[in-house]
């Protein structure tokens, strides 16, 4: 083989998810694997970075303008048709992490309705897939430090398919919390 052979573990941390969607996305055939001689899975890393950087085949393509248009400050100064007019998911959470805004952009994607998750947990009730030091653990040590600004890209796999994002974590000078959500 031309490509090095990797374990569940290794694939995960690549992916920025927990071993446990590795091996479901083994099993339903989203990510091939071998399994050795102890029933152990591999994955070739060029699968897992094929999925990394392209996405699953039959998950659509968003083409977006630049967030650049759009600063942080202004979205607490949006309405919230307003933010449903901006053409990426905007998630608005209070200290906490609670759901306190939801655009349209984020139901379509998540295919979860703003009723069904403003006021809830993001990490714990809404995107459980979150909850680890990845996401809300950021999340928490920039509360705690005074600077949240996080971008990293990440794999959603709560209630759907794989989704390969990049997210932008981000408090904004009026202490609103922001997670900006682009399909990739």
């Amino acid at each position: 083989m031309t490509s090095t052979l990797i374990t569940t573990r290794a694939a995960a941390g690549l992916l920025g998810v927990g071993t446990t969607s590795i091996k479901r996305w083994a099993d339903d055939g989203t990510l091939p694997c071998v399994r050795t001689a102890g029933g152990h899975r591999r994955f070739l890393r060029s699968d897992v970075l094929g999925l990394l950087h392209q996405g699953r085949a039959d998950e659509p393509r968003a083409s977006l303008p630049p967030t650049a248009t759009i600063t942080v400050d202004q979205l607490g100064q949006m309405s919230r048709e307003q933010l449903d007019g901006v053409p990426f998911g905007v998630i608005g959470l209070d200290d906490q992490g609670v759901v306190v805004a939801y655009n349209r952009s984020e139901e379509r994607f998540a295919g979860l309705r703003r009723a069904d998750v403003l006021g809830r947990s993001f990490f714990t009730d809404v995107a459980p897939c979150t909850n680890n030091r990845l996401l809300r653990g950021r999340f928490e040590q920039g509360l705690a430090s005074g600077v949240l600004d996080v971008k990293l890209d990440y794999t959603f796999t709560y209630r759907m398919d794989a989704r390969l994002v990049q997210l932008h974590l981000v408090r904004d000078n009026a202490g609103n919390n922001w997670l900006l959500v682009h399909p990739r």
